[in-house]
């Protein structure tokens, strides 16, 4: 029977042998431990090698805390004089600079980025169980909670610097400007920059290949995407203020449907053309780019950041109540936050629209558009005698614009009165109660006849 070794004087004999054979020499386990019985007649299994081998710390991968300690180390040393090779034998067994500078180029993007990360604060063990948990799909993955990489990472910093300079170089340069009435949106002064129905068609095209992937018809939701594509390509050519965030917003709306692996389609499509078309150095193909090199669990944090910048940069041009502010930051709210926490979204919504409704009066258009918003995050929660309330204060608005201007009145009459609507249709089903169905249906004519007496009977709001 072979007798193990166990004493500790025998293995503490033979540690500087381990060490070489292992680290320096990279042998495996069973060649260690071949060598080391025919050699030194130290008789031990791998699996005891591997335990003694995680006591002494001799390893041959780079954890992150070696590598911190080994680029602190050196940049101390740097500092009198010294040099960063000396570290390898003071700073975790077999850690040496060739090693730690592979490490940072495979996991960071910088030096600086590497230390900020490891001296944030670590989550709780209740957050790393969490995280685990997460990795078993990729919608977990893309959307677990997960605190935001430090502000003063270097990969942060250049996709807010890069964000600044696109907004900023395109209010200077003339191709975006503000018009005097804080009602009307920020507009381009390139031609065809200013329409809107670019980005309704990308929405509808990825809602419907979510749709077709949903009945697995993978080669039609494939064609449809391909489709998408030329109209990025327009996207980009006319370069919409609101593009930016229009397909942040669509990015966030297809996590929302359970479709993040199309999010990430759409990323990568609309970096790849922007880079093509407008050249890798423009800020947009940088910041893109950046955003693609973030990690998987980092990805999303990474994106409301860049998010939060656009806006930051909407109310630095054109102040904080303007409509193209109050418009990002309502969808920002709607999709970003209220993926997580549909409550939350719903209060901050609130807050926002009670805010404007203080500053700028019940019945102004960035009020009413704030609170029909908020009726829709409270449907989805099914709050519906509250959207009954804010479909009811949207008609009582519209009534201040029938003489000044029929157009919103009727249209701000009909979505007030469709959204009575839906809530009383919501309350029957509820119920079980034929009242509240009749008075939907009856608040609903009300919406058509008006929509026919102004519109026509051919309007889409009609038909």
């Amino acid at each position: 029977m072979t007798k193990w070794t166990q004493d500790e004087a025998e293995w503490e004999t033979a540690k500087s042998a381990i060490r070489r054979h292992y680290l320096e020499e990279g042998k495996s386990l069973k060649e260690l431990a071949q060598i080391m019985c025919k050699e030194y007649r130290l008789n031990a299994t791998p699996d005891m090698y591997k335990r003694r081998l995680a006591k002494w710390g001799f390893q041959k991968k780079v954890r992150g805390q070696d590598a911190f300690t080994v680029v602190r180390a050196a940049r101390v040393s740097a500092a009198v004089g010294g040099t960063a090779s000396s570290l390898s034998n003071d700073y975790g067994a077999g850690v040496g600079p060739e090693k730690i500078d592979r490490y940072l180029k495979r996991k960071y993007h910088s030096e600086s980025e590497f230390l900020a990360a490891m001296t944030a604060p670590s989550p709780e063990k209740s957050s790393r169980r969490d995280l685990r948990a997460a990795k078993k799909t990729t919608m977990d993955v893309l959307i677990t909670e997960r605190p935001p990489p430090p502000f003063g990472s270097a990969m942060l910093l250049e996709i807010v610097a890069s964000l600044r300079i696109y907004f900023t170089a395109s209010f200077s340069d003339g191709s975006w400007r503000i018009s005097r009435d804080p009602n009307i949106d920020v507009y381009s002064t390139r031609p065809h920059g200013n329409d809107m129905l670019g980005l309704k068609a990308l929405f509808s095209a990825h809602d419907l290949a979510c749709e077709l992937l949903d009945t697995n018809q993978m080669a039609e939701a494939g064609l449809v995407l391909s489709r998408a594509g030329s109209g990025i390509e327009d996207l980009i050519a006319t370069r919409h203020p609101r593009m930016l965030t229009a397909i942040f917003d669509l990015i966030f709306h297809l996590i929302r449907r359970r479709r993040p692996e199309v999010a990430m389609i759409l990323l990568r499509h609309f970096s790849s053309l922007v880079s093509v078309l407008l050249g890798s150095r423009h800020p947009i193909s940088q910041a893109f780019e950046r955003l693609l090199k973030a990690p998987r669990l980092e990805f999303q944090p990474y994106l409301l950041l860049a998010w939060q910048s656009a806006i930051d940069r909407f109310a630095d041009a054109a102040g904080p109540l303007h409509y193209s502010t109050l418009s990002v930051r309502r969808e920002y709210i709607q999709m970003a936050i209220g993926l997580d926490d549909i409550a939350l979204a719903a209060n901050q919504v609130r807050e926002l629209a009670e805010l404007c409704e203080r500053e700028l009066g019940a019945e102004d258009l960035r009020t009413l558009k704030l609170y029909y918003t908020l009726a829709e995050l409270l449907f989805e929660q099914q709050r519906s005698e509250e959207c009954v309330h804010i479909g009811e204060k949207m008609v009582h608005a519209a009534a201040n614009f029938a003489d000044k201007d029929y157009d919103r009145f009727v249209d701000l009459s009909c979505s007030g009165l469709f959204f009575i609507a839906k809530a009383q249709c919501a309350q029957g089903m509820a119920n079980g109660s034929s009242t509240y169905r009749d008075q939907a249906a009856g608040t609903l004519w009300r919406a058509i006849e008006l929509c026919i007496s102004y519109r026509g009977l051919q309007h889409p709001l009609a038909m």
